[in-house]
């Protein structure tokens, strides 16, 4: 097995696992909410998906966690004193654990920022538990102590190598950068941190500009600025001279030089040095090259290893934080990875309250960041910077989207080289330094701004793209040295431009988007720059089954400098809106005279269902085109290792664990397998086509040469271990269809099967098996079916016209639909056509696919009714051949190519294929069945209650009928009793599926006294769309009016109270005073002794809360509610 190879099979260890046991495990959901920085930026409430990530892009034995509570650590601790955590941690083996951005002691622990930001409570965690970090980190974010924990992430450098040659600076022309340096040449007290693989301060066109930590005596080894880095004294080495297998154990050595000491130089080892060179390398100095930040100053920050062979970055976000405490205006960021990180949001949010502006690399894989985004340019207030040409062509290397800040040259950039050269490379690694030099030289002329300040006067004066000015929303503008420095000179004259942003957005009702109901956007704008009048902002749903259904357009007007505006509008999930989790994207386009922004914001879609959905692997570097999940849980596919050179590759994931990845001897056309042990390959090898089996989990494989009975293998359906059938492309003048009895070791000829005609052949992805029948469709527009496992074969014309038939699938022995397209066209639409004679004959359905919003993938059926699959992971269910269509709710599974539907473990289950492998768990009820839906008790009674009381009762409902009732709205209607005596407290969910009994919670908050009387009533699309039932409740005072004339007048202060209660009454001197909770529980019960009247009763270790104050004095009780705060 080549290296490749061995890597790939390393990767679906971790990323397959167990398949009976891992749905809707692969992924886990980090929510956080907005909050303010100490300097005023808001950030946004987000959701992270952590996926399972890719060996080799994390490191093994470590997780970062970030805590609720903050503790204190030491050098070699083990343990976070206190905290529940530790009990989690009790079998992980901790061998130390340390804070996760800062030294300990460090002085900045104890900051503002670091605590709103709660850097103070993120911890690094190392340990040696068997286990894989991914895995750690899903089991500790149950902990109740545990806000969110995540790998430890490695990040890329974003850069293409090129050959080394002399290259003109065409790029500064094209920025204007001479313009620029005529109003401003940098200065020395603006700081650029470049954090990259090392930097060599001692070349000579970047010594000169090279910062010094004044703070630091050289060479004393002292920490002397008392930050936690000895000798600092000009940057950092977070990494040292490191060997991969010290960084899959966690091992770094760090040391106070940040430039490489290699023998070898590599272009990885000199990226670092070269973007350093692109930020502000030495200017107008008669050596060199000439560099945007002209006299800003470099602060070198090292994250690489001195080892040619490690070309990742590590602990950049812990450079950054570093960074951000050395005083550092400008932080670049030449590197990044995909997925998202809400640890790496915490870092960039305490630079940012910290002053510094970080700019990041878009990355370099071509891909659309709103779809994947890439960490850290995909966090919120973070300058991300992509490339074009010197032409402004964009790079097709780069990536771009609505989160691409702005644009820069990145291609043939000629900067500096280690060993005073110098080379000319490509990659947004190169275009970003030059915007960190833009930013130096904008804060150079205006040294209070903000970052998000620079971050919108760069976006604001970037030039349009003019060859992408089709897509400005995606490649927003190049940016503009000379007008970044000139433009907003004055807030009053002059020429002067808005910086518009979403500062924050609120959902309503919750949090996220929960029913296929109406919910309200609020946003609110912030303006960074000049007064922006009659501002207009326009929202365009990304998804067309997102709806806007307020006007989408919505005038905020006037948004003054360093002012806010909100607006809103109301969205709503359409009937076939597929996903159950996911996010809603919204571009917002906002407007104010000539100045427009573009601005995308993301609302959470969290959708009630049992069904759930994992995502076994999900990377670029496989294609996956044929799945096979057997009754006992085993996972077989066979697919393409593309970073082998397309090796074919077949992978086995056992339902006990346990995963095998090996290359094929040939390109796979057809997989069919019996369990763990046994499975059938199909394809042609060396000319011959053939079929291989295994008895041994894939330990060891036979092999038979079926070319004699077909020219392919389409299809393979074993009906135990020892027998089945494969049909394929024919190798005469009939179809091939072959039988085996003995598990494959023989193959032979088998059946009636039918005569081919000018060259006909299968349709590829057409076979299709249901019990003992199999149907598939030929080239000539045949269905060709068996219905005794291959003895009998006949054939039926489809009968539609100039059809291309692309899948078939039958629900039983009767019932098909093939899904096709009207012609050979390959823009042809989709259509459906529907048999129910076992495909003897076929009509066409009056449903169009492509009012579903994808592009179909194909038919499928798990038996009970069809699946039809979309290119993005959508799924969609019909029970009546067709005619209509159901979401069946899924999660996006990136670019799928192929499904198969089955049973497993008694639940309907997909796996899709493609550029990932996922496994859908579903239930389904199609919606041609009965709809019943009713209350379990004719009344709901929430009994008596004292005034100050609340009390929360439940009625049952219960779904009936054959299929899913849809719940459209509970409400309550107030007949007696105060408006809001009697609210819904608890709702029942959107979706109730057939024999399932959801409860509903209502509220009595007793004010007055009397009789609270009100209806429930639940809307639904069941067969009586309103049910009802009356809700009653009393509320009366504790004692009668005899009691009362007894007791006098009582007197309970303060109320609400916090600490000591003050009661007074005529009852007597001595009394029996009774605190009784909510759950009727006797929390104090004391005697009281006062010859003044006055008893007082300590309340100060009590929880908050309502209360009931009994008081008995002699004959008479007296009950007063008591509300007990903090």
């Amino acid at each position: 097995m080549n290296k490749a190879l061995l890597l790939a099979a390393t990767a679906l260890v971790c990323l397959v696992g167990t398949i009976a046991a891992s749905a809707g495990t692969d992924s886990y959901v980090v929510d956080r909410p907005a909050y303010t920085l100490p300097n005023g930026v808001t950030i946004q409430a987000r959701s992270y998906r952590i996926e399972r990530p890719t060996p080799g892009t994390f490191v093994p034995g470590i997780v970062i966690v970030q805590t609720r509570a903050s503790y204190g650590v030491g050098k070699g601790d083990r343990t976070l004193a206190g905290s529940p955590l530790n009990q989690a941690l009790a079998s992980s083996r901790v061998r130390d654990i340390g804070y996760a951005s800062f030294e300990p002691g460090a002085a900045q622990l104890n900051s503002m920022e670091a605590r709103m930001t709660g850097l103070n409570r993120l911890y690094s965690v190392r340990y040696d538990e068997p286990i894989e970090p991914f895995d750690l980190c899903k089991r500790l974010m149950s902990n109740p102590d545990v806000e969110y924990a995540t790998p430890l992430f490695m990040h890329n450098l974003t850069f293409t190598p090129n050959d080394p040659r002399f290259v003109q600076q065409g790029a500064l022309t094209r920025l204007r950068a001479a313009q620029a340096w005529d109003v401003t040449k940098g200065s020395p007290d603006v700081l650029i941190a470049i954090i990259d693989s090392g930097t060599d301060y001692e070349h000579e066109d970047l010594a000169p500009n090279i910062w010094t930590n004044t703070k630091e005596i050289p060479n004393n080894n002292v920490d002397d600025d008392q930050n936690g880095y000895v000798d600092d004294v000009r940057g950092w080495d977070f990494v040292g001279n490191v060997s991969y297998s010290d960084v899959m154990s966690g091992i770094l050595r760090p040391d106070n030089d940040p430039k490489v000491r290699s023998g070898t130089m590599t272009d990885v080892l000199a990226h670092g040095t070269a973007t350093a060179g692109c930020a502000s390398a030495a200017t107008n100095n008669g050596k060199g090259i000439a560099s945007v930040g002209f006299g800003c100053r470099i602060i070198p920050i090292k994250c690489g290893s001195d080892n040619p062979q490690i070309t990742a970055i590590l602990q950049g976000y812990q450079a950054i934080r570093y960074a951000a405490d050395l005083g550092a205006d400008v932080i670049n960021c030449s590197w990044g990875g995909a997925g998202s990180d809400p640890s790496a949001q915490s870092v960039i949010d305490y630079a940012v309250s910290k002053g510094a502006v970080v700019v990041a690399a878009t990355g370099n894989v071509g891909a659309n960041m709103d779809v994947t985004p890439f960490f850290p340019a995909s966090a919120q207030n973070v300058l991300a910077v992509g490339s074009v040409s010197d032409n402004d062509i964009p790079s097709g290397f780069s990536n771009y989207g609505w989160g691409a800040t702005t644009y820069a040259p990145g291609e043939n950039v000629l900067s500096t080289y280690p060993g005073n050269q110098y080379r000319g490379q490509s990659g947004t690694s190169f275009s970003c330094p030059i915007v960190s030099g833009i930013c130096g030289l904008v804060k150079s002329v205006h040294p209070d701004w903000t970052p998000l300040q620079i971050i919108q006067q760069v976006r604001s004066t970037s030039d349009v793209i003019s060859s992408a000015i089709d897509r400005r929303q995606q490649f927003y503008g190049r940016a503009n040295a000379e007008r970044a420095v000139k433009v907003n000179a004055s807030w009053t004259t002059g020429e002067r431009l808005p910086g518009l942003y979403v500062s924050a957005t609120q959902v309503s009702p919750g949090a996220a988007i929960t029913s296929y109901d109406n919910t309200t956007v609020q946003f609110t704008l912030s303006n960074a720059l000049a007064d922006a009048p009659n501002t207009v902002v326009s929202i365009q749903p990304f998804d067309v089954r997102t709806r806007v259904m307020s006007g989408t357009d919505v005038n905020v007007g006037t948004v003054a400098h360093n002012g806010t505006a909100t607006g809103s509008f109301t969205v709503k999930l359409a009937d076939n809106y597929p996903w159950y989790e996911d996010n809603a994207r919204f571009g917002l386009t906002i407007r104010s005279g000539n100045y427009v922004n573009y601005h995308l914001i993301e609302i959470p879609v969290r959708l009630s269902t049992s069904n759930s959905q994992s995502i076994l692997q999900m990377a670029a570097e496989y294609d996956w085109n044929s799945i096979r999940l057997t009754a006992d849980g085993s996972l077989w596919a066979t697919g393409r290792f593309i970073q082998a050179g397309g090796v074919p590759v077949w992978v086995r994931a056992g339902s006990s664990g346990g995963t095998n990845l090996n290359a094929l001897p040939f390109v796979p056309t057809a997989i069919d397998a019996v369990d763990a042990s046994t499975a059938f390959i199909g394809g042609s090898a060396s000319s011959s086509t053939t079929i291989i089996y295994t008895t041994s989990g894939g330990a060891g494989w036979g092999q038979t040469n079926v070319g004699n009975i077909a020219a392919s293998v389409e299809g393979i359906r074993m009906y135990n271990a020892n027998e089945g059938i494969f049909v394929g492309n024919p190798a005469g003048s009939k179809f091939g269809v072959g039988r085996t009895t003995n598990g494959g070791q023989t193959w032979t000829e088998y059946g009636t099967r039918p005569q081919v005609t000018n060259g006909e052949t299968i349709v590829p992805g057409s076979v299709f098996f249901h019990g003992d029948s199999c149907w598939f469709a030929s080239s000539t527009n045949r269905i060709v079916r068996t219905t005794n496992k291959g003895q009998v074969w006949a054939s039926a014309p489809f009968g539609i016209s100039g059809a291309r038939i692309v899948s078939l699938a039958f629900r039983d022995g009767k019932n098909g639909i093939a899904l096709y397209r009207t012609s050979s066209s390959t823009d042809a639409p989709y259509r459906f056509a529907a048999s129910t004679d076992a495909g003897q004959t076929w009509k066409a359905t009056q449903f169009y696919p492509s009012t579903l919003g994808f592009v179909p993938v194909g038919v499928m059926s798990p038996g009970g009714h069809h699946v039809l699959l979309g290119n993005g992971g959508e799924v969609f269910g019909s029970d009546d051949n067709g005619a209509s269509w159901q979401p069946i709710l899924s999660r996006p599974a990136g670019w799928v190519t192929y499904g198969t539907a089955t049973v497993a473990g008694a639940r309907p289950t997909i796996v899709m294929a493609g550029q990932g492998l996922s496994m859908l768990q579903y239930r389904y009820s199609g919606p041609n069945g009965s709809r019943i839906l009713a209350f379990n008790s004719n009344t709901l009674d929430l009994g008596d209650l004292n005034p100050g009381q609340t009390r929360v009762r439940y009625a049952q409902i219960h779904s009936s009928g054959e299929s899913a009732v849809r719940i459209d709205s509970t409400v309550i209607s107030i007949e007696n009793g105060p408006a809001d005596g009697l609210v819904v407290a608890v709702g029942p969910g959107s979706i109730i599926e057939p024999g399932a009994s959801k409860q509903v919670g209502v509220r009595l908050t007793a004010s007055d006294t009397g009789t609270y009387r009100g209806t429930l009533r639940i809307f639904s699309n069941a067969a009586a769309p309103i049910i009802s039932i009356p809700v009653t409740g009393r509320v009366q005072a504790a004692v009668s009016v005899e009691e009362d004339a007894v007791a006098g007048i009582i007197s309970v202060a303060p109320n609400p109270a916090a600490d000591v209660v003050t009661i007074r009454t005529g009852i007597g001197a001595t009394l029996t005073l009774q605190l009784v909770d909510t759950r009727g529980a006797i929390v104090r019960n004391v005697r009281s002794s006062a010859a003044d009247g006055h008893h007082r009763l300590d309340v100060s270790d009590l929880a908050p809360g309502m209360y009931r104050l009994v008081i008995t004095g002699g004959p008479s009780i007296r009950t007063v509610p008591l509300v007990l705060t903090r």
